[in-house]
Order: structure tokens, then sequence, then C-alpha cells
């Protein structure tokens, strides 16, 4: 089996921790969205590095540690670039559409009012961040992958 498939395949296992783990904080746990974003990077990272190390790239000639460095390193950086995003994008609909909240038939769908003001169901920001997640990694990661393990 080619990298890239083995390398999607692990990809969707890291989407369903995000995904899970984003989904568990944002409805069971008092967290901002910024810490449940990150969290769930964390975590997603963490199961990337095993499938990687133990499957994708289990037969690379470089040395663990090297791999590591370089895996982690990238995808600290990949991580901030991404939930950056997540936040912004965030932040500028939701300032849209809370001057228009009255006017939205769809509010009741995405948004929910906490501490009287609108934020987005914890669903909506899961898809957003994995909508960005996605465009990501077939955009910059899979470039920057065969760099790092080869």
């Amino acid at each position: 089996m080619s990298k890239i498939i083995k390398s999607v395949l692990i990809n969707i296992f890291g989407f369903i921790t995000d995904t899970i783990s984003m989904y568990i904080l944002g409805n069971n746990f008092d967290y901002t969205l910024t810490k449940q974003i990150y969290i769930s990077s964390l975590l997603r990272i963490i199961v990337l590095y095993i499938g990687h190390i133990n499957y994708t790239y289990k037969d690379t000639l470089m040395s663990k540690r090297k791999l590591a460095i370089r895996f982690f390193v990238w995808e600290f950086i990949s991580m901030f670039i991404v939930n950056q995003l997540v936040i912004y994008i965030n932040r500028v609909i939701l300032n849209y559409l809370r001057d228009h909240v009255n006017d939205l038939k769809l509010y009741k769908i995405l948004l929910e009012k906490i501490d009287d003001k609108y934020e987005f169901k914890t669903r909506v920001n899961i898809l957003l961040k994995q909508t960005i997640i996605i465009l990501f990694y077939f955009i910059v990661d899979i470039r920057i992958y065969k760099k790092i393990f080869y």
C-alpha cells in the first residue's frame, strides 16, 4: 500500500480522535473554544504520531528520534496555524451572525445563547475545524510529510 494511502488512513483515525474529543470537551466541560480546539488537536497529534511511526513510515531509515523531532515540530506549527484560522473564522462569522440573529431562521441550529451572547454550537465548531484541517492536509501537509519522513 502506498505511503499516501497509509497516511490518509492514519489521518482518518486522527480526525475521529479530534472530533470525538472536541465534542466531549464542548458538551461536557466548561472550556473555551480555544481550549477545546487545542486539547483535541494535541490528542489528534498523539494518535497521528503513533500511527505514522508504527504503520505509515515504519520502514523509514531515519532514526526514531530524528523522525519524532521533525514530526512534532511540523505538527505543532501546523496545529497553531489551523487552530488560529479556526478561531479567527469563528469570530468573524459570529460577529456577523450576532448582528443578524433575528433575521436568521436557522440560528437555532447553528447558535446557542451562553452568558447572554450567541456562540456556535459544538458541532458547528467541529465542522469548521475539520473542514480547515482537511483543506490544510491536502494543500500543505501531504507535501510536508514527504520532506519530514524521507
